[in-house]
């Protein structure tokens, strides 16, 4: 019996090791796939967000923050480096901590580890919910607690905050750790709105640019959002020594991280008067590779660099148109030779946090191709035939800046409102009178681009579009001012629906009820792109204003004449017979009316139609294909007429 019952736990033992040495061995389902799952998801989006920066993960570009010379400085670096907070600018793992409206906190997976500092980034695509304050692609660091670094600009969610700031700090603020409650709040929202509006506290903006460097200079991070963002926040800067920091980082970051040219191009286009070191970093990559220079990339020269005249809208039409003449100018294209004249260009972070060795970046010294500008003689020849050619036709008269004044738009709104809800439709003047803008001439360009930014930074879109590139507005037009969100961007769907209503309802002009009455021509016109519920309901203005006043065909043809080829206007015909049925048979259109009348109307709409659009009327094809094709061509086919918007 005692060997028996010895057996029995001898084998009860065996069986309890080896079970435990196999639970030992076999990777968990529940630990260990998760975790590789997240791994491979952090990996994917590194790389995309590596990709987008144009970093080159491999190895081709290589990117270097600091400078020191000796290994030591750069062993020292490496140590620090490791222990800055891994770059999490996936929308998947920055977004993976939220915070609700009570505060409580929803943590992301274990699998993802945290710094040693407990230091994190919001990115643009990301969002981060304080306490009920929802912030949008903030671009800010954050923690849940106090950092184990010291970082001016990162946002403690553990402090607490009121709702609203009313207070403007003399001396400024200097952490957002050193903020009162109140102070924090109004940051708080400030960030929320977009960064769109001026900060009460004017070190506001000096606070959140503290992040943009560490995360640009540490991280090596978003780059080329560093750049835009940074550029962008300068209109709301007004400390001097702040506003060449802000510029500088910029024109720092694009020469040290070899930003590709078409970004610098989207920058360079989007600013009034853009850096020279933009252009030298463009030029000199040419004319080391003693390659002739782009018509488009001349074209852009002569319209926003230091020998630049006149500026232009830049359209692919205009640049083809002067293409030619360029080429024929310089023998094919201008070879650039680099300049003796250099321009030493160096950069200081402002961040207090930064190590004495890391605030100061390399002097690099960029080539100076305005210096002398004989070199450059025969484009600004081919400018001036250009100008000569296509000026009247093409380019305002006006083209300075123009001044308008902020004010408190709400008892404006209510007043006009008397009562009722938006959107307000009111005539262009009376926005004109409120913003103290001289009406004695037509709108130019700079005015209608003018009030269309100020009234978005006042949270209002003008319905229509006043910066459609070549047409003409008058300050007795209406127009609608429809709520928008801070940041919110409109789809080119949205602007050609609108554009393709405004140019129908005005051919049709009087006979709008013999297609249904205007909702229903907006309706069918609806049908063909690809539009979001809030700019729904924002071409739901479009009646209101255009049965009121009706716009003239003939000022709508010339734009499109100017901007756009002969068979992209036969495109546009061909549409307009679609969305209307212009092609139908008379017995089809004449339904149950004893007269010949749709037909004459139908007779006349076609013949203005092809007078304005200046396309035979004997080529018309009738469009087979879906509705949303027809839209998608449309949109692309009409793009160019929505560069300034």
């Amino acid at each position: 019996m005692f060997y028996i019952i010895l057996g029995i736990v001898l084998i009860v033992t065996i069986s309890a090791l080896v079970s435990k040495k196999n639970e030992d061995e076999s990777p968990s389902n529940e630990t260990e796939e998760p975790h590789s799952a997240f791994k491979n998801i952090l990996e994917q989006n590194i790389a995309s967000q590596a990709q987008q920066d144009n970093i080159e993960v491999e190895g081709t570009l290589k990117i270097e923050t600091i400078t020191p010379d000796d290994a030591s400085n750069k062993d020292e670096q490496s140590k620090e480096e490791s222990l800055v907070a891994p770059p999490l600018t996936s929308p998947g793992v920055s977004g993976s901590t939220v915070y609700s409206s009570a505060g409580e906190i929803i943590r992301a997976p274990d699998s993802v580890k945290r710094d040693a500092y407990g230091l994190h980034w919001s990115n643009r695509s990301s969002e981060l919910s304080v306490s009920g304050i929802v912030i949008r692609g903030a671009m800010v660091y954050w923690a849940d607690g106090k950092p184990g670094i010291e970082e001016p600009s990162c946002i403690d969610i553990t402090l607490p905050f009121e709702s609203t700031d009313t207070s403007n700090s003399k001396d400024g603020v200097k952490s957002y750790a050193m903020m009162t409650p109140s102070q924090r709040g109004g940051y708080l929202n400030w960030l929320a709105g977009g960064r769109n509006l001026m900060p009460v506290d004017p070190s506001w903006v000096s606070l959140w640019f503290m992040g943009i460097e560490r995360r640009a200079l540490l991280d090596k991070q978003d780059i080329s959002l560093c750049v835009v963002e940074s550029l962008r926040m300068l209109s709301f800067v007004q400390n001097e020594k702040l506003y060449n920091s802000m510029k500088n980082l910029s024109i720092w970051l694009t020469i040290k991280f070899m930003l590709p040219e078409d970004q610098i191009l989207k920058i360079i286009q989007n600013m009034k008067n853009a850096p020279i070191e933009f252009f030298n970093v463009i030029l000199n990559s040419y004319s080391n590779a003693k390659l002739p220079l782009p018509s488009y990339l001349a074209y852009i020269v002569m319209c926003s660099s230091p020998i630049a005249e006149k500026a232009a809208p830049h359209t692919e039409n205009l640049i083809n148109a002067f293409a030619g003449l360029y080429k024929n100018q310089t023998n094919g294209g201008l070879i650039l030779i680099t300049p003796r004249a250099k321009i030493p260009f160096a950069y200081a972070a402002t961040n207090v946090s930064f190590p004495e060795n890391k605030r100061k970046q390399e002097i690099i010294n960029l080539p100076d191709f305005f210096k002398d500008t004989s070199q450059f003689k025969p484009l600004i020849s081919s400018w001036k035939e250009f100008m000569k050619k296509y000026e009247d036709k093409c380019f305002e008269e006006d083209s300075d800046d123009v001044e308008i004044k902020r004010s408190n738009w709400e008892p404006f709104i209510q007043e006009n409102l008397k009562g009722g809800e938006l959107p307000l439709i009111i005539k262009l003047s009376d926005l004109a009178s409120f913003l103290d803008i001289d009406q004695k001439e037509k709108p130019t360009s700079v005015v209608k681009k003018g009030i269309s930014e100020i009234a978005r930074v006042e949270g209002y879109l003008i319905i229509p579009e006043l910066c459609i590139s070549g047409k003409e507005y008058k300050w007795e037009d209406s127009i609608a001012l429809s709520p928008i969100a801070m940041g919110e961007k409109l789809s080119d769907d949205y602007s050609t629906a609108a554009l393709m209503y405004e140019f129908i309802t005005a051919l049709i002009g009087e006979n709008t009820e013999k297609y249904g009455g205007s909702q229903e021509i907006l309706n069918t016109i609806i049908k063909y792109f690809s539009l979001a519920n809030e700019e729904l309901t924002r071409l739901q203005a479009l009646p209101g204003i255009f049965d009121k006043e009706t716009p003239l065909p003939d000022n709508l043809g010339e734009c499109l004449q100017t901007w756009l080829k002969t068979e992209d206007r036969e495109y546009i015909r061909n549409a307009v017979y679609n969305m209307l049925n212009l092609s139908k048979e008379p017995e089809e259109t004449e339904k149950d009316s004893k007269t010949s009348e749709p037909d004459d109307h139908i007779k006349q709409i076609s013949e203005k139609l092809h007078q304005v659009l200046d396309v035979k009327n004997d080529n018309f094809e009738k469009i087979t294909a879906p509705l949303p094709v027809i839209g998608e061509k449309l949109v692309s086919t009409m793009s160019a007429l929505f560069m300034n918007k």
